[in-house]
């Protein structure tokens, strides 16, 4: 939750979103699916380490913006 002033009123917001990721393969019938599962898994959650990270750091630059 943040709260911001704005001329005389304080209003809180808080964000939210919403985050939806679809992965369709189709192995070749001689690559082990359990190969891709791992492989799809540990680049799927660094892609999401990625999306937070950037998220925050923009958070944290629009909280430094003075406002006047």
């Amino acid at each position: 939750m943040e709260t911001r002033q704005e001329g005389d009123l304080l209003t809180n917001q808080e964000y939210t979103t919403t985050l939806s990721y679809v992965v369709e393969l189709e192995p070749k019938l001689w690559l082990p699916v359990r190969f891709l599962e791992g492989r799809v898994c540990r680049n799927v959650k660094a892609n999401l380490l990625c999306i937070r990270d950037e998220a925050q750091r923009i958070l944290k630059l629009e909280n430094e913006v003075p406002t006047s």
